[in-house]
This record gives structure tokens, sequence and C-alpha cells, in this order.
């Protein structure tokens, strides 16, 4: 006997195919298939199957279908399907070899299993089972009720998934002939399925039909923009220019590389009770986007439950775990979805220069990144469903589990999340918690430990304060702690008595807080003024003002929390700590507090930027004890761990501290792209500014608004600064604001405005002792100057550029003048000694780890190889820059770097591809803004048109590189206007032009 709900409803035996005689019984079989082995309650079927309004006879029509069904079912041996009632529940009992859903997910978990192991041909037999036991959607032909609509939705999502790991063994054994066709009536099925476009590309590149794979690169993209307005991922993008480079596509045809996996779960819970029912419920919620909101009061246990729950199913989300605190109750502000989703992005590897500052867009990018993967997303304490909503998944088959103190109707209502209410423990399980930690006393005195349960309202957090009290108790009784927790609660004068559970709470926390030495009680109390999630001992000296020693006293009463050396404390018993501090205490506390986190950011900046030291505020060591950062991984190690403590302090903070904090973590949040951070950061510090430091803040707000492509915001904040600057006589904070500004103009094609601020920042910075400063100024002094021809002024700006960085030892400085004098070298054809700056550019960026140096030297030594006369060479240090360009979003080395292979592709006479490569990157640069980038792209077009004897088409990318040249006042006009005087007279191939306008990095201060 088989069943098969993979398709119209089926029942068939060795004596052929029977059907139920109505649509209802049929029904009934089906939804119990849905869930297969799982008990249903009778009550919940009937409403669900009668959509909410079930008759009288209900029950009595269910028991009808159910026996019709039981005979249908029946087998001579009884070995078939059956129907099993019990406590008022139908469970249809079922083996793989008797249901199509169980066997499909048999031979599909098996087929991916054998795929990613790398056995291909093995994986191909094991999916084409899998797919080939689809007929149709599922249960086609009846309406299957809302309640099971998430179980339909995850089979038909791993139908597809199912099919592409199909398609993805086949193309690995080599048949791709074959999968071109299909593939291509599979996109027209699933049009957004962006793996089967990548699949499709691959396939048809494979036998040699480059351009049909570019063509379909082309309908993908324009189909996600005018759809959901979004472009491809980064998956399916760098697939597309690896075609575009010509290069040989082995391994994995889309996963071209390895995503982050994050694992994000805080530690599971090491005892754990009385919630097997709970389990149950969230292990039951199947489906593509299920979300799961366990809401329940205070200490009841939300947090520990997701916990549990989510470490045991990690195995059925492969592509990582995402974990936050969303802060909703609590003393601090609840998290912003801004922060949230910008750090889930970084999580899943999308770059600072690819992640989005608006919450909508931001929100568009989480879901696309998710929409291929199968990741579970724990939203922890959560305050309401509009906080929650921006961070739901779109259509895949990730899962959300969210724990709240509220409701979440709205989420509930709205987007279909399932609520769990989670009720305080049965008082089983509330003795059982109890005997786990206190032990055979438990039994002992029975009656003791129920009233001990009852007088912590049987919530677990309550209950392991109150145990600790019990074993701390040397001698004492259950019954006398219970006697002493009633009088105090007695003695408690609550608003919320009567009941409510937090008035027990507060008389564990009372009781437990008055059982405590003087220094821990006052190291208790303070701890809560913290306004981040966890702190390290070193923090937590600063606040308690004493010994962070006390810190494993308050562990052991389970009064604060402590993993991996690092501390938190529960939301009640941070409320609780701060309702029993004074003003006086919480004012010199915060400020030791943040003092401590100033300095110490300030010594592990010293270590992490030695050479920008001078350039950051001096700041006085506080009483307190700090780290030891002994090299730069010990410092950027500190800083990335504080990182959210060091924003969380902002607020708290005096205007003197904020701007200490905006001075001293300026380069450390803009080199790591932590820009929301520093938005965040830099605004509350410019509002609250003391007059002499606002300047410097300003530039610093500049800078982020620069590197997140807001030119005019960033130009708002440098004139401001200039103005500051220049009332209050800061010299060096002015040559910082000429400088900005310089960039500014300078990526607008102002060359000669350019050239005055980069002039005028030069001398100033040189006049106040600003090595740093002067350096930048005169490099960018040296870009603008080579732009405009004058390579000898150029190549003087540059290398006294170059000789400051190696004087204060400044490696990036370095790295960023020895490739902006190899490009002067270009510019005069001196190939040999510009591939000499270039390589001694590299070999820093990658001592360094720096994607942006690295990238530029790359592309840059491609270029020198090139006009050597080594294609070969060249094109392997393009495609790493590349490469680089497109992991680190810079769509600034991306366009340029494309424009080089492009040339170098022109060179080895494919033209096709590079073509691909010069409309790519004017593609990239319009966007940008860039100008010159845009002028290079068009001429590089018109050389393959004009080679290609399209004249007409030639004229008009020159002329529009012409008009751009002309209007910046570069000196490629001259050639370009030489290119169309010839195009006009010539059909033959015109002379390479021999010089690569090889773009220079730009350094803001």
């Amino acid at each position: 006997m088989e069943l098969g709900v993979l398709g119209p409803l089926r029942i068939h035996s060795a004596h052929g195919t029977v059907a139920p005689r109505r649509r209802m019984t049929g029904l009934v079989l089906g939804v119990l298939a849905l869930r297969p082995n799982a008990a249903m309650p009778i009550g919940r079927l009937t409403d669900c199957l009668w959509n909410g309004r079930p008759p009288a006879s209900a029950s009595s029509n269910l028991r009808t279908h159910v026996a019709e069904l039981r005979g249908l079912l029946r087998t001579a041996d009884g070995s078939g399907p059956c129907i099993e009632s019990r406590q008022g529940r139908y469970t249809l009992r079922v083996t793989a070899d008797q249901l199509d859903a169980l066997r499909f997910d048999g031979l599909f978990e098996t087929g991916r299993r054998e795929l990613t192991g790398g056995h291909p041909e093995i994986a191909a037999d094991h999916l084409r089972r899998a797919v080939e036991l689809w007929r149709g959607p599922v249960l086609d032909g009846l309406a299957v009720p809302d309640e099971f609509r998430n179980e339909v939705e995850r089979l038909a999502a791993q139908r597809i998934e199912a099919i592409e790991d199909w398609v993805e063994a086949r193309l690995a054994i080599g048949q791709h002939d074959r999968l071109a066709v299909e593939l291509a009536g599979l996109v027209e099925q699933y049009p957004l399925r962006e793996r089967l476009w990548g699949q499709l590309m691959t396939s048809l590149y494979a036998v040699g039909r480059q351009a049909e794979a570019l063509g379909a690169y082309q309908r993908l993209h324009a189909l996600l923009d005018n759809e959901l307005g979004v472009q491809p991922g980064s998956a399916i993008r760098e697939l597309h220019q690896r075609m575009l480079r010509g290069d040989q596509l082995g391994g994995p045809p889309v996963r071209l590389r390895a995503r982050p996996r994050p694992r994000q779960l805080p530690r599971d819970p090491s005892i754990f009770v009385g919630r097997d029912a709970e389990l149950a419920a969230l292990a039951a919620d199947t489906g593509p986007v299920i979300v799961s909101a366990i809401s329940g009061t205070a200490g009841v246990g939300k947090t520990a439950l997701a916990l549990r729950w989510a470490h045991g199913a990690t195995a059925d989300y492969p592509d990582g775990c995402l974990y936050v605190d969303l802060r909703g109750f609590g003393p601090q502000p609840p998290l912003d979805p801004v922060a949230v989703l910008d750090g889930f992005l970084r999580s899943l590897g999308v770059s600072a220069e690819e992640r989005p500052t608006e919450l909508d867009a931001l929100a568009a990018r989480y879901r696309t990144e998710l929409a291929d993967r199968r990741v579970l997303v724990l939203l922890d304490n959560a305050e309401s469903a509009e906080q929650v909503r921006p961070l739901l998944p779109g259509g895949s088959s990730s899962r959300v589990v969210v724990t709240s103190r509220d409701s979440l109707a709205g989420l509930v209502a709205r987007d279909g999340a399932r609520r769990l209410d989670l009720g305080l423990l049965p008082m089983d399980a509330a003795i059982d918690l109890l005997r786990h930690l206190i032990g055979p006393r438990v039994d002992d005195e029975p009656d003791a430990a129920r009233a001990l349960a009852e007088q912590c309202a049987r919530l677990p957090l309550a209950l392991r304060v109150a145990a600790e009290l019990a074993i701390s108790r040397r001698g004492g009784t259950l019954g006398d702690l219970v006697a002493e927790l009633g009088l105090q609660t007695r003695k408690l004068d609550l608003l919320a008595a009567g009941g409510d559970p937090m008035t027990a709470v507060r008389a564990v926390f009372s009781w437990s807080y008055q059982q405590l030495s003087v220094p821990a009680a006052n190291a208790f109390r303070l701890l809560g003024l913290h306004p981040g999630r966890d702190l390290d001992r070193y923090a937590a000296g600063a606040l308690v003002d004493g010994d962070p020693d006390m810190l494993a006293t308050l562990v052991s009463g389970h009064l604060l929390d402590e993993q991996d050396g690092r501390y938190r404390m529960h939301d009640l018993l941070r409320t609780y700590a701060r309702e029993l501090v004074t003003p006086p205490e919480s004012d010199a506390a915060t400020t030791r507090l943040i003092d401590h986190y100033v300095y110490t950011a300030s010594l592990a900046m010293d270590v992490a930027v030695e050479y920008e030291k001078d350039r950051r505020p001096r700041v006085t060591p506080p009483g307190s004890e700090s780290p030891v950062f002994h090299d730069i991984d010990a410092a950027t190690a500190w800083l990335d761990a504080e990182r959210a403590n060091l924003i969380a302090v902002a607020p708290h903070a005096s205007a003197c501290q904020v701007g200490q904090l905006s001075a001293i973590l300026h380069r450390y949040l803009d080199n790591g792209g932590y820009y929301h951070e520093a938005l965040v950061l830099h605004a509350a510090a410019a509002r609250r500014a003391e007059p002499e430091v606002r300047a410097a803040i300003l530039c610093n707000l500049g800078v982020i608004f620069w590197r997140i492509d807001r030119p005019q915001q960033a130009l708002d904040r440098y004139l401001q600064a200039l103005e500051v600057a220049r009332d209050n006589g800061d010299r060096t904070i002015e040559a910082r604001a000429l400088n900005n500004i310089g960039l500014v103009d300078e990526h607008l094609g102002r060359y000669e405005e350019a050239l005055g601020r980069f002039g005028q920042a030069a001398r100033v910075a040189a006049e106040v002792g600003d090595r740093p400063g002067q350096a930048r100024a005169l490099d960018n002094l040296g870009n603008v100057t080579e732009y405009l021809g004058r390579y000898d002024e150029a190549l003087a700006h540059k290398q006294n550029a170059l000789a400051i960085a190696r004087e204060i030892g400044d490696l990036v400085g370095e790295a960023s003048s020895l490739n902006n004098i190899g490009n002067v070298y270009e510019r005069i054809a001196d190939h040999r000694t510009a591939l000499d700056h270039y390589q001694q550019a590299l070999a820093i960026g990658r001592r360094l780890g720096h994607a942006e140096i690295e990238g530029h030297a790359l592309d840059n030594v491609g270029a020198a190889y090139r006009h050597i006369g080594d294609c070969a060479q060249a094109l392997e240090h393009h495609r790493p820059a590349i490469d680089l360009a497109r992991k680190s979003g810079n769509n600034y080395l991306l366009a340029r770097t494309l424009n080089n292979l492009g040339e170098t592709l022109r060179r080895r006479d494919d033209l096709d591809a590079a073509a691909d490569a010069h409309r790519e990157a004017l593609a990239v640069a319009v966007t940008l803004g860039e100008l010159q980038t845009q002028a290079r792209a068009h001429d590089g077009i018109a050389h393959v048109l004009a080679t290609r004897g399209k004249a007409k088409d030639a004229h008009d990318h020159w002329q529009l590189a012409l008009d751009i040249y002309t209007r910046l006042g570069a000196p490629e006009a001259a050639e370009v206007s030489a290119n169309l005087r010839e195009s006009r007279a010539r059909s033959r191939r015109p002379l390479d032009r021999g010089l690569s306008s090889i773009e220079s990095s730009h350094r803001s201060s």
C-alpha cells in the first residue's frame, strides 16, 4: 500500500489505485499525510477542515471519514498505513516506503549529502528519483486548509531545491547540452530562482554559447530590477564576471566561493526541564519561513526554550544561525532594526560598501541574501511586531523564532506567525529543576520544596536564585528559607501584588541581595547600570570601582551569567539592580565606565593604528585596570569585542567623552566598514560636541557619508567643518577639511578647484606639523596634476608623500603612494619602473591584509605587464583584482579594473570579452558618477567597434569620451579627438592607444 501527496491524492494498493468516495474524506487523509506520524487533536482537525466553523456534527462526520479511510488502507497482513486514534488525537502511521513525501525527503537529503561530499554521479541518481516522485502540485485538486499551507509550501520549496541540486550534479558530470534545453524551460517556470539562471548560464557557456550565457544574465538582471528593484546576488554576479573574462568554470557551477555560515547562538542551557510539549510544538512548525513567536511573562524561560530547541535544530539549517537580543524590555533602548540588519548582513558576508543604510533597502538586501539559504534566525526579547517585521526573511526555507513579553498579535495576524504562549513551569518540572540545582534535600523536604516553588511563582529565573540561597545556607533547611522568603514578600511594598508572578520574583531578588556581602551587593547594584549586552572583567572593575573578583560571587548566586570571559545580567535582575542605585552612585559609576572605555580604546588604537597616534586626543588614565595590548591582533580583537558597548555608552557620555570616542574610534570604524556604527557615534558627538572639537567630528561624519555614496551630505559636513575650524583657529582640522573637500571636487570633475583645495591642505598641514595629513594632501595633489598631464609635478608631489609615509611608518600611506607613483611612470611609458613600484605596493597590501591596496596593486601590475607585452601575466593579475573588488564591494576599483581588463583582452584580440568588460565598467561608473572612468570605458568600446568596422557606432562612443575628457581638461582628449578624425577616414583596426589610464587610490583624512 502506497500513499501519494506529491500531486493529486493517490492510494495505490496491490489491486490498483483506489479513491475515497467523498472529497472531504480525501482531504482528511491528505492533511494527516502532510504531518505523518504526528498526533493531530480532533478539535484542531475539525476546526481547520471546516474553516473555523465546524458544524455540530463535525466530530461525528470526522469519525465517518476516518472509518472509510481505514477500510481503504486495510491490508491482509496489517502492514500498511493506518490511522490511530488515541487520547482525542488522530495519527497517520506510515513508513517512508508507504508515503511519497517521506520517500522524497530521504532521497533528497541523501542526494544533497552525496553532492556536497563530492559524488555527483550517486547524487544525480538519488535526486533524479526524488524529482520523479512528483506528479504535480501537492494534493492537487484539494482545498488544503490554511493550517497546512506551510507544509505544502515546504514541500514545494524542497522540490525546487531538489531540481537545482539534480541539475548541479548533472553539470558536474558533464551533461551540459541536454541541460541547456531543460534549463531554458525551468527559468520560465521559476523566473526568480537565481540558482537556475546561473546553471543555465553555466550550461550554455560550457558548450561554447558564451553570448547566450551573457544574454541570460542580462535577462535576469532586467527581471530582478523590474520585479523586485534589486540586482542579482553576489554569486551570480561573480559567475558573470568569470564568463566575461573567459575563465574556465571548474567545480560547483554557481557556488563559486563559500559564503559565511554564521553560528551566533549563545550557549545551550546546561539544565533544562519541563518543556517537552513546547519543544514538540516548535518542532512541528515546519515549512518555508515559519515564524514561531514565544510569548510569556518575564523570567518564565522563553530564551532558554528557544535556545534548547535551536541547538537541537541546527542540522536542519546548514547555512547558519543568526541571533540577536533586541533589548525589547529592560533599561536599555530597544535595538533599531537598521542596526540589526546591518549586523546580520555583515555576518552573511555582505561588505560595508554593499550594505545600504536605509531600513527598506537593508531589509530588501537581507531578504535577497537569505533567498536561497536555509538559515535559523533567533530574535530574542522583541519589543513589538514592528521591531521584528523588517527582520523576517522572504520566500525561502529559513526559520524564525521570536521571544517576547508582548503577545505579538500583529505578527500573528499579519505575518502568519505561530504563537506559543509559555506559561509557568508545571509544579513537577519546577521541583525537578530544584532537584537538579539543590540535590537530594528537595526529596527530604517535599512540602517545603513545593512551597519554595510556589513562592518563586514557578519561574526558572527565580528558582535558580532561590536554589543558590538554599545551597549557601549551611545547616539551614528549605523550610527555614521558605519562612524567610514569605516574610520578605509581605514586607515588600509592591503595587502589583495579589498573584502577580513579579511579586514573588522581587521577593527572591530582595532576599538574595540582602545575603550578599557589602562589596558583592555594591557590585550587583552598579553592574545593572551597564548599557550594553555584556562586559568583560576590566569594564566591570571600572563600573564597581573595586575588585572584579566579586563577579564570581554573583555568578555563583545566579545573579550574573558568564560565558567565555564575558558577563551578562538578566533584564529583570538589571532592572531590580538599578532600582537600588542612588543618582549620585549612578552618575559616578557611569563616568568611571565611560572613562575606562575611552582610555582603553585609546590604548588599543595606539597599537592598531600607531602612525595616527598624534592626531588622536590624549586621554588621562583612569583609576581602574585596563588590558595590555602587545600587538595589532590583540588590540583589534578588543575593539571588535567591545564595539557594540563603545557605541552603546555614547548617549550616556558627557560632551567631552563622546567627542573623544568619535576621534579615537574614527579610523577603526572607517577601515573596518562599520559605517552604521560610525554614523551613530559621530552624529551623537556632533550634536553635543564642545566647539573646539566639533570641526574634527564633522570631518569624521563627512568621511562616513562619503563612504556610503552620499557626496552632497559629505560635502556639507566638510564645509561646516572648515568654517568651524577657521573660527576656532584649528589649523590641523582646517587642513583635513580642505583635503576632503578637494576629494569631492575631484570626484565631480572640478580639477582646478581640487588643485586649490589640496594645495592649501598640504601647506597648512606642513605648517602645523601634521605629517600624515600633509602626505595625504600631497598624494591627492599628485593625482589631479597627473590627470591634467603635468607629470613632473605629479611625480614630485607623490614622491614627497612617499617619503613622509616612510618617515612616520604609515604603511597604508606608503603603499598608496607607491601605487600612485607607478601610475605616473605608466603615463610616461616607463613601464618597468612602474611595475617595480606596483610590486612593492602589492607586497605591503598582502602583508597588511588590506584588500583595497592589494586590489589596486594587482590591477596596476596587470596593466604594466600589458604595456610590456605580457598579456598572459596581465590577465593573471587583473582577475584576482576583480575578485577582490567584488568581494569587498569596492565598485570604484571594480570599474577601473574592468577597463584595464578590457584593454588587455582587446590587445589579445578577444573583442567580445573586451567589449563586455568595458560595458560593465561603464555601467558601474555611471552609477558611481565617475566621469574619468566613464570616458575611458567609452574609449575602450569605441576601439572594439572600430576594429569590427562599425565606424558610426565607434564615432558615437568616441564623441562621448571626448565630451567628458574636454570637460575635465584631461590630456586624453587630444588622443580621442585624433581617433575620431581617423575613424572617419578608415575602417581598419586602429592602433592601440598604448596607454592605460591607470587610476589612483585617493585618501581622505
